[in-house]
């Protein structure tokens, strides 16, 4: 959504669009909404959760040798949206990082 968005195409279309392709699921129509809209609730899953998760599962992935560099990164990202002060936001408060408008 945000490389569309950049290009200039309107974040209602490129909802719509994905919508009608293998992208579709509940998960999009679910963020998706909230990421048109960029309205995030604060009494939903926010993302401050997910970095708690994620340092959990890095943690034992180090303990038991396995490479999560692709995990590390998505952590580092969604720290990002926490250190601007989002953490309460629901987690599809991370397109944010992309979003200019």
């Amino acid at each position: 959504m945000a490389v569309a968005t950049r290009a200039g195409v309107d974040r209602e279309r490129v909802f719509e669009l994905l919508g009608q392709g293998s992208a579709d699921s509940f998960a999009l129509r679910r963020h998706g909404t909230f990421m048109t809209s960029g309205e995030y609730p604060t009494d939903q899953f926010p993302i401050s959760y997910s970095v708690k998760d994620l340092d959990y599962a890095l943690a034992l992935a180090q303990d038991v040798g396995v490479e999560t560099e692709g995990a590390r990164l998505t952590r580092d990202r969604f720290q990002r949206i926490v250190d601007q002060g989002m953490g309460h936001l629901y987690s599809p408060v991370v397109y944010e990082l992309f979003n200019d408008s």
